[in-house]
């Protein structure tokens, strides 16, 4: 006796079992494979505390080679405040009255407080008519298993404005001086001003270099340009001349 196919009702009840069980199935693999990725994540967190500890040791050993840098720099006027305004993204945050601080800048230094990665910006100023005391510094201290920063500064006593009335607008220096906003920029002064400093001080000359080299090769292939078309001219005449 043959038998028809299954009902519509009878269908879809086995099509519901069907994904019942799959849906079962994909829960119970997530929930192991979460249980690994717990064990992995777990393994990076002790990794990055491995390598802070590597970093901090060779950061250490580094310090003292920095501060002979640091000497030598600073025989340059003014060096520290055209390498930070010559940086791209920092020189955004730079107004015209952080710039009137930069001219008493005289040293920058940072240092790494630990082996978990915590660093210090120093900066050191002449006396000047803005703020006392004449250093500056920021710490920035990153904790690997809470994925957080915590951020210290020195106190600052910004002095009278004098006769003007008119507030400051100050991006920079007020950002250095509180533990407020995105500390994304410490570690990009980290990273890339304390680390490179020559590379940016002499970033405009370079682009000058380059202006020049572009103003020649333009004048060159004007040069070129004129004389084609001299020579275009001068062929044209001659064939004037022998249709003659």
């Amino acid at each position: 006796m043959m038998t028809g196919p299954p009902s519509p009702k009878r269908q879809r009840i086995h099509d519901n079992e069907s994904d019942e069980n799959e849906s079962k199935i994909v829960k119970e693999v997530l929930e192991k494979v979460q249980k690994v990725e717990e064990e992995l994540e777990q393994m990076n967190v002790e990794q990055a505390k491995e390598i802070l500890v590597i970093e901090a040791k060779y950061n250490m050993k580094k310090h003292s080679t920095y501060v002979k840098r640091n000497k030598i720099l600073n025989e340059i006027p003014h060096f520290w405040k055209k390498v930070f305004e010559n940086h791209m993204p920092v020189n955004g945050f730079i107004t015209e009255d952080d710039k009137k601080i930069f001219d008493y800048l005289q040293t920058f230094d940072v240092t790494f407080v630990g082996d978990d990665g915590t660093f210090k910006m120093e900066m050191t100023f002449k006396e000047n008519p803005y703020f006392s005391p004449t250093t500056l510094w920021k710490q920035v201290k990153f904790s690997v298993e809470e994925e957080e920063t915590e951020v210290t500064t020195s106190e600052i006593t910004w002095k009278a404005k004098g006769e003007t009335t008119e507030e400051p607008t100050r991006f920079f220096f007020d950002w250095f001086t509180t533990t407020d906003g995105e500390q994304e920029m410490a570690e990009i002064i980290k990273e890339e001003i304390w680390k490179y400093p020559v590379r940016y001080f002499l970033m405009d000359e370079d682009d000058d270099e380059d202006e020049e080299d572009q103003e020649e090769e333009d004048e060159d292939e004007e040069e070129e340009e004129n004389k084609q078309e001299g020579e275009s001219d001068d062929g044209d005449t001659k064939g004037d001349d022998d249709k003659e």
